[in-house]
């Protein structure tokens, strides 16, 4: 086995050339998923049938259509938005009129510059969007989120 991984990445090496390599870096520090995966394509060519396609983009949809239609969203991606109060591994997304019903919002799998963010500008709450998946996060009903925005 280790001698066919050996031969696989001598040969992958090997079809890479210089500035392959460096774009390849270049790529890897691209966060938004769709744009990465363009990067790649374009050093690589497109993949074929079966492989790796691209990201679905979310669906847009209200905080109160997602309440409202919560049990048919889950486990879909959604980009919604509300008044976002973070509390270090999760936070929670409110209507942006008040009121006391939240989503919890589970931010593990954020890259560090958005959770920097949210450090530094939602820890008393904060108008945000939130693109992510919708499921259960911590036995309540939540979104997994993959990005936020701040919004003004």
């Amino acid at each position: 086995m280790k001698i066919l991984v050996s031969v696989f990445l001598a040969s992958f090496s090997a079809s890479i050339t210089v500035a392959q390599a460096g774009d390849v870096f270049t790529c890897r520090k691209i966060a938004n998923d769709a744009a990465r995966l363009d990067c790649y394509d374009t050093l690589f060519g497109k993949t074929g049938e079966g492989a790796a396609k691209k990201v679905d983009t979310a669906l847009t949809i209200s905080w109160s259509d997602l309440q409202v239609d919560y049990k048919k969203m889950r486990g879909q991606s959604v980009t919604t938005s509300g008044k976002f109060l973070f509390m270090g591994e999760q936070g929670l997304l409110y209507d942006k009129n008040g009121g006391m019903t939240a989503f919890f919002v589970n931010v593990e799998k954020l890259p560090r510059d958005q959770l920097s963010l949210l450090y530094n500008n939602c820890t008393s709450g904060c108008d945000i969007s939130v693109s992510g998946k919708v499921g259960d996060v911590m036995m309540q009903r939540g979104i997994t989120a993959a990005s936020v925005n701040l919004e003004d």
